[in-house]
This record gives structure tokens, sequence and C-alpha cells, in this order.
């Protein structure tokens, strides 16, 4: 599958990752009601992932106006694992408590990397319509 992420701001993509990997440590110490969701496996993948795209951002000295994009090829079963897992935990309760006010600034990255994979799924032929429901929050 073909994972198509930006243009966005590259600010936007420094800030997502760091919220990302804040949340999925606090997610793999206290798994809660994403008990059998959140694997060693996935975790690892998503953790791969945002090291690469904190990577292509490259140094963050000074990001005014820069833009971000990248393009990626990731293995159909895989992206829809990590989709999956993904929403779960975006509309997860025990997700939504740990927040603050500040990290929903990250729901439109989220909502884009959802719907990238959405996108990229359903060009291979994998139907993936069914979360769009579920980024409605997302957009708010």
């Amino acid at each position: 599958m073909l994972l198509e992420l930006g243009p966005v701001e590259a600010e936007q993509v420094v800030r997502w990752t760091r919220f990302a990997r804040r949340l999925f440590t606090e997610v793999r110490l206290d798994p809660s009601d994403l008990d059998g969701v959140v694997c060693e496996d996935f975790l690892r993948h998503w953790s791969t992932l945002i090291d690469a795209w904190a990577a292509a951002v490259g140094p963050t000295d000074d990001l005014a106006g820069a833009m971000f994009r990248l393009t990626q090829t990731i293995d159909d079963e895989q992206a829809e694992f990590l989709l999956h897992g993904l929403i779960r935990c975006m509309t997860s309760p025990s997700v939504a408590a740990r927040m603050s006010e500040a990290d929903h600034d990250n729901d439109f990255f989220t909502g884009h990397v959802a719907r990238a994979f959405i996108t990229g799924l359903t060009m291979e032929g994998r139907p993936c319509e069914h979360y769009q429901e579920d980024l409605l929050p997302l957009d708010g």
C-alpha cells in the first residue's frame, strides 16, 4: 500500500510525533480498555513510523513555513492492523482521559494520518470506509 502524507506544516508533524510517542508510552504502561488491541507488535511498528516521520522532517531549529510531504510503502495487512489500532486508540475512553486540552491540537494530523491509511488501503481494493465515521470527532 502507498501511504502519502502531506502536504502539511512540518511543525504539525513535530508536535504530533512528540504527542504520539508520549501517548503510546502511556498506553504501553497501562493499556486499560485497549488490552488485546495494543500489543508489542503494534507499538513497535508505530514507533518505527513515528521515528521515520520525525527524521524526515529534519532539523527542528527553524521550521516556520516549512512543509512536510512523505510517500512510503507499507504492507497492506500491516497497514490495516496499524489503522485499526490507531482508530481504537483515538476513540478509547482511557486515551481520552489521558489527553490534555493542548493534546487536541494534534487531532487534525491524527485524522490526516488515518485518512491517508484509508485512502491507501482503498486504492489497494481493501474497503475501509467504515472507519470514516470514527474520524468525525477529529474534525473538530
